[in-house]
Order: structure tokens, then sequence, then C-alpha cells
């Protein structure tokens, strides 16, 4: 999922602190015909790397039906009840309860986009997600 839908393996040695924090470089260009595999992203274009930030924030808030087909979704439903079942609900139960907070963050030793992804697995992609890379207590003030 990271690398196939999440340009991981393209981006992974740029990770950014948060899905926004490249939008200045964005200059909101319509990306439905855009071809990713050759524009050659790197660091010293920022635009290129926000376009990829773009696209991953619109498919991170979709959550995985915007992403999976229909047999991926089935397999990952199965997956995440079974592990619910064997934990005696506590993934159910951690989703309810947080569902009770008005705004959740996430701050991540690791990095973005494997963090994001992993929220989606968990059924947690309405979290606000940050790496904390650039330390937790920048993290903290930008929260």
């Amino acid at each position: 999922v990271c690398d196939s839908f999440f340009f991981y393996e393209q981006i992974e040695d740029f990770n950014e602190p948060f899905l926004d924090s490249l939008s200045e470089y964005d200059d909101g260009r319509d990306l439905s015909d855009y071809d990713f595999n050759k524009d050659g992203s790197d660091d010293a274009n920022k635009r290129k790397l926000a376009y990829r930030y773009r696209i991953i924030a619109e498919r991170y808030a979709q959550g995985l039906h915007g992403v999976l087909d229909q047999e991926a979704i089935k397999l990952w439903d199965d997956l995440y009840n079974l592990t619910d079942s064997y934990t005696d609900g506590w993934l159910s139960s951690a989703r309810s309860i947080l569902a009770q907070r008005c705004v959740n963050v996430l701050v991540t030793s690791g990095a973005l986009i494997p963090s994001l992804v992993k929220c989606l697995l968990f059924r947690l992609n309405n979290y606000i997600v940050y790496s904390s890379d650039v330390g937790k207590a920048q993290c903290f003030s930008w929260i």
C-alpha cells in the first residue's frame, strides 16, 4: 500500500513532518493525467514532492476504500475483524474511545507515509499525523 498508492518508494528519502508541509510549493495543477513515474521527483524540486503529498492527503482522507479493489477490501476487513476477535474487541474498543474525542493527533517517531498507512489499516485515518523527525517539541508547537 505504501509503494503502490502512497509513493513511498519514490519519496522515502524526503520524509516530511506532516501532509501539508509542502503546500506552499503546490501550484494547484490538475494531476489527473500527471505521470508521477516519469517526472524525476527529488528534493531539489519541491513542487513535484508537493504534488505527491497532495495526492497522498487525498487518498488518506478517502481511506482504503478509495484505493483498494473490492477483493482487497474484503481481505482487509476479514483480517481486521479476525484481529479484533482475537484481541477480545481491543481494536473496536480503542476506536470507540478515540471517536469520543473532538480532535486526535498522532505524533510518531516513524516516517510519515508508513505511519499514515498503518492508521489506514487500523481504521484510524481520521487522525492528524505528524512525524517527529524534526523533533517532538517542534511537532507539538505546530499542533
